[in-house]
């Protein structure tokens, strides 16, 4: 990534921790909220975000290879296209579908 804006670069650096982070609790939460309201759970993903949600889709689909969740919604996502082509094979079977 190339910022017009010096030192912002940092700050991208941090949010990208603090994704790493969170993968597994979020998965977490995908999971207890498909179980305690049933499958359709929907993710929605904007630029970072969109890079956490598949990480995290890729963690449930490791830990639930059973769970059937509803759709993914990935704008302006800031990952890797090949990255996210390796992943993709885990996650389909789990989703209702995908929009990028």
């Amino acid at each position: 990534m190339i910022s017009r804006h010096p030192g912002r670069d940092t700050y991208y650096t941090h949010d990208e921790a603090d994704l790493y982070w969170s993968v597994p609790d979020l998965a977490d939460v995908i999971i207890e909220t498909d179980r305690r309201f049933g499958g359709g759970v929907n993710v929605i993903g904007h630029s970072l975000g969109a890079r956490g949600a598949v990480l995290t889709l890729y963690e449930v689909a490791n830990r639930m290879q059973g769970i059937r969740l509803g759709q993914i919604v990935l704008l302006a996502p800031g990952m890797d296209f090949e990255v996210f082509q390796r992943m993709l094979p885990r996650i389909l079977p789990i989703l209702e579908g995908i929009t990028v």
